[in-house]
């Protein structure tokens, strides 16, 4: 292996757990960046960061397809119907089993800083051949003119228990592989989950209670 320069008494090896790990947290800091930038928010009045520019579109690097999509037959959560995207790089292969990296409160993700970013650092090599996954929290439809729909993210985010992570991994994901033709990688260590603040608090539980299915 080479070692990179010693920067705080640490040194760091290409190839090594410490190395991946600076990455894989410099990846994450960049799309949540990415996202927040456009997420409207209460932040949107104070200071602006300037866009990565891995997150800016850069010349002859290939975009992934976008695709949007609907859920609407869950079990884990009856009644709910769910908007979701999914992100497929151009570098897939059929058949072949990518890494995963889940967003909670996708929409709030899904746009061009984030689609940019995944582009130029698989283009890069600095991450794997990944599937973006944006999910949004589910909505029961109101049931006549009357009624107002009811929002599930509460529900769903800040429930202690392993019922999202079951929604997820047995329900949606596999549904996901089935309608768009893709496969994720099975290795926890390939499988990353993300969001903010409730979404967060989601992220966390699912590897909580299921870190034979997501570790990063």
């Amino acid at each position: 292996m080479i070692s990179l320069p010693k920067r705080g008494g640490v040194t760091a090896k290409l190839g090594s757990p410490t190395l991946r790990r600076v990455k894989t947290i410099s990846f994450l800091a960049k799309l949540s960046i990415a996202g927040s930038l456009f997420a409207p928010s209460a932040f949107s009045q104070q200071e602006q960061y300037p866009i990565h520019p891995d997150s800016k579109k850069q010349t002859g690097v290939p975009s992934g397809k976008v695709t949007q999509a609907k859920f609407a037959n869950s079990t884990v959560y009856p009644g709910t119907d769910r908007d979701y995207w999914i992100y497929v790089p151009t570098q897939y292969k059929s058949g072949q089993a990518a890494s995963l990296m889940v967003f909670q409160d996708g929409k709030a993700y899904v746009n061009s800083a984030t689609f940019n970013a995944l582009d130029n650092l698989i283009h890069q090599g600095d991450i794997p051949v990944m599937i973006g996954v944006f999910i949004n929290p589910g909505v029961v439809p109101p049931q006549n003119e009357n009624a107002q729909a009811r929002f599930n993210r509460s529900l769903e985010y800040d429930d202690m228990s392993e019922r999202y992570s079951q929604f997820l991994i047995d329900e949606l994901l596999p549904h996901i592989e089935q309608a768009h033709g893709v496969k994720f990688s099975t290795d926890p260590n390939q499988r990353g989950i993300t969001g903010a603040s409730s979404g967060a608090i989601c992220a966390f539980n699912v590897a909580w209670h299921r870190p034979d299915s997501f570790r990063r």
